[in-house]
């Protein structure tokens, strides 16, 4: 499969997610930001930031 194809497949997998699935992935997500930077982030603030697109890098800056 050439990268074109291959991009386009995703696309139109990712188009096919369900809402739901997209959560899912996100929670699975913030499970993961959570295990590399040990963040203690309200879970709703950060899948929120993610949905918005905005503030992602500023929510991995570990606090202090």
């Amino acid at each position: 499969m050439s990268i074109l194809e291959q991009t386009k497949h995703t696309k139109h997998t990712l188009e096919q997610k369900s809402m739901a699935g997209l959560v899912v992935e996100l929670m699975r997500l913030n499970l993961w930001v959570r295990g590399i930077y040990g963040l203690h982030l309200k879970d709703v603030n950060l899948l929120r930031r993610i949905a918005k697109g905005k503030g992602v890098h500023s929510s991995l800056k570990p606090k202090s």
